[in-house]
């Protein structure tokens, strides 16, 4: 991901305080929030954490199994391109190499100061350091557990806040009050505080695409569906940490059956992220390759990819399909396996919602209209620049689709 370049003068930043927190002295209440006060963790749900931690290590051992019976069967779901296990990600100066299988090798430690401080160790999913307040290609990959203290570092490299903090109260603050996002205080997520939320640069990404979902009728779209059948649909491929399906469903009132699709390593993450978030639906990982259901009722349903030709049909279409960076990094196999899964699961119906960098080998621009019928180009008024930042945003359909 690119670094974020400032959109604001200084005074324009304060501004944008002044007319959303009134009363807000200079950078005020914008003081920084350290990992200590947000990496509690309870013995339960370490125990939590523990058991979904043991679930994907049987995962990876029996995806390594089968890999060895049949290699071209089993190539769709093997970690690949930009996840694939000799991926360069970050070359350090002893010349080896770091990447999510360096941070995933290290959260199986299971470790309970590695678990209550998850965020400092998903940079791997946002392209940006969390612990260095850092664009991650800017700094080594962390591959050790970090110091106890590591907020006297955090204390050195914390200043005023920076313009991503001024983007993200800007886009938040044209927005309905329910779409604009607060990270949990959990898993030493760290940042600025302005009206008893935390902002980095991490939330950012996430509320420029619930903008763009806004701005574009897909939320009101989702929100029409909930009122008419009392539950929604969603299936996310590659969902990095959670962070996203969390705030999704927040904002749907927790009443959806939501299915996120990963490889193992990538959903130890995003695993113990939502299942220690008091959401009130159960969080649930599929453990074996036997045919499945997802659950029709709200719940979040995790789904290694290696299992996913076991889901049977489900009960009628889902009503959006998501991907957010990681097809553009995927292998050509394993983009056509996806379009097809996706484009199946939408049916007449659905949306499939997408950002990724198009200009890239794969040359996605002319994949997916082989699955899907119809392109409309998102457009936002709230965020000018997004493309730079996380490239175009689409959404596919099969058939016609009013706002």
């Amino acid at each position: 991901m690119k670094p974020i370049k400032p959109l604001e003068k200084p005074e324009k930043r304060q501004k944008i305080v002044d007319k959303h927190w009134p009363g807000v002295s200079k950078f005020g209440d914008g003081k920084f929030i350290f990992s200590q006060e947000t990496s509690l963790i309870s013995n339960s749900e370490l125990q939590i954490a523990f058991g979904f931690l043991d679930a994907v290590s049987k995962v990876i051992n029996l995806r390594d199994k089968l890999a060895k019976e049949d290699l071209e069967k089993s190539q769709p779901f093997l970690p690949d391109g930009a996840w694939g296990l000799d991926y360069k990600n970050s070359i350090e100066v002893d010349g080896s190499i770091r990447n999510i299988h360096t941070s995933y090798n290290l959260l199986a430690e299971k470790d309970p100061n590695i678990i209550k401080k998850l965020r400092f160790y998903s940079e791997a999913f946002t392209g940006y350091q969390l612990a260095t307040l850092e664009v991650a290609a800017s700094r080594p990959w962390i591959s050790k557990r970090l110091p106890n203290n590591w907020d006297d570092v955090l204390g050195m490299l914390a200043g005023p806040p920076p313009p991503e903090v001024y983007q993200n109260i800007s886009i938040a603050n044209q927005l309905p009050s329910t779409l604009r996002l607060s990270p949990p205080k959990k898993f030493a997520e760290v940042g600025w505080l302005f009206s008893d939320q935390i902002i980095n640069h991490d939330l950012l990404g996430y509320q420029q695409i619930i903008a763009l979902m806004y701005e574009n009728g897909i939320i009101d779209l989702l929100q029409e569906r909930l009122s008419k059948s009392g539950v929604v649909k969603i299936i996310e491929i590659g969902g990095g940490y959670g962070a996203l399906a969390y705030y999704l469903m927040k904002i749907l009132n927790f009443e959806v059956s939501y299915s996120l699709v990963d490889i193992p390593e990538s959903l130890a993450f995003s695993s113990i992220y939502c299942g220690c978030l008091d959401m009130g639906i159960p969080v649930k990982m599929v453990r074996e390759g036997s045919d499945f259901c997802i659950n029709p009722d709200p719940s979040l349903t995790l789904i290694p990819n290696i299992f996913l030709d076991k889901l049977n049909k489900l009960d009628g279409p889902v009503d959006l399909c998501i991907n957010t960076l990681s097809l553009a990094e995927m292998s050509p196999a394993q983009v056509e396996y996806y379009c097809n899964f996706i484009s199946g699961s939408m049916g007449s119906t659905g949306l499939f919602f997408e950002q990724n960098r198009h200009v890239n080998e794969l040359k996605l621009e002319l994949t997916f209209p082989r699955y899907f019928k119809r392109l409309r180009k998102c457009n936002t008024a709230l965020f000018p620049g997004f493309k730079e930042l996380r490239g175009e945003a689409n959404i596919w359909v099969n058939s016609s689709w009013r706002k």
